[in-house]
């Protein structure tokens, strides 16, 4: 009989371990079709199905939080989810303002009454890209589900931990992207400058449309300046005196509206291209 329960002692954390491979590789497999090339909208309408995959649960609820306010963003499951569009946050929700992975909460919890009705207990999983939260799920076993258990979070907790990990490289990559857009356009500006062509059109429309006029030598300048170019530089490259290159400079300060040179180049930089924010932006 002893060596019965030693052998099923045995037994058991092998089949947990591998229940809990089966369950992180699943995960991971959600996530990474919810994030495959898709933007934030999608991104927020198909949270509530993912996190139902991934964590084998009946229906979700995902939500973005602005403020005191949740606005449903998308539902997973027919299991009588709430039709509310939009809700003022409970002060006694708050608090999962500040979750950083994820949560049981209790029937009586009001996010949970309101969203997912007569729930015998729900999980609530964070979003997170750079500390900020881009979304809120929560999800349960349905009205006649049974309530769930510590084996639940820790799910949910690796679903917000793998979720956070794709949403950081999210926006990442395209910080990346919107860094090399800006670095071609002045490298663009640049060529056209020494090849002795006038400024690329998007450029040239980017200042009209701020009431900008620089001349054709001023462009020539501010390029160099944008390289990080001293007055004596540019007076050398163009066969000028430093007086002349500082009245340029001036000039070109005063019709961008820039302090210093700093934001002349900086100017000069997005001048094809203003940066979009990130399309997983903070909620909250």
């Amino acid at each position: 009989m002893a060596d019965a329960l030693t052998a099923a002692a045995r037994r058991a954390p092998a089949g947990l371990l591998r229940r809990w491979d089966e369950s992180d590789a699943r995960i991971r497999r959600v996530v990474h079709a919810l994030l495959a090339g898709t933007d934030s909208a999608h991104f927020q309408r198909g949270l509530a199905a993912a996190t139902v995959d991934a964590l084998a649960l009946r229906r979700a609820v995902s939500i973005a939080v602005r403020d005191d306010r949740v606005a449903v963003a998308g539902r997973a499951g027919t299991l009588g989810i709430a039709t509310t569009e939009d809700l003022v946050l409970d002060p006694a929700d708050r608090r999962l303002l500040r979750l950083r992975e994820a949560a049981l909460c209790g029937p009586a919890t009001p996010l949970v009454a309101a969203l997912l009705p007569s729930s015998p207990g729900a999980v609530v999983v964070a979003a997170r890209a750079e500390g900020r939260l881009v979304a809120l799920v929560v999800a349960d076993r349905g009205a006649r589900g049974g309530p769930l258990d510590d084996d639940d979070r820790r799910e949910a907790a690796l679903l917000s931990r793998v979720l956070g990990d794709r949403l950081e490289r999210q926006v990442l990559r395209e910080r990346l992207e919107r860094q090399r857009d800006r670095f071609q356009t002045a490298l663009a500006c640049a060529r056209s400058i020494f090849d002795g062509d006038e400024p690329p059109d998007d450029a040239a429309s980017a200042g009209s449309t701020t009431g900008l006029d620089l001349t054709r030598r001023e462009w020539e300048i501010l390029g160099q300046v944008a390289l990080g170019a001293t007055n004596a530089t540019v007076a050398e490259r163009f066969v000028i005196s430093e007086e002349t290159v500082k009245s340029h400079v001036k000039s070109i300060l005063r019709k961008l509206g820039a302090r210093n040179r700093a934001e002349a180049a900086g100017w000069y930089a997005r001048a094809a291209g203003r940066a979009q924010p990130s399309s997983f932006s903070s909620s909250s």
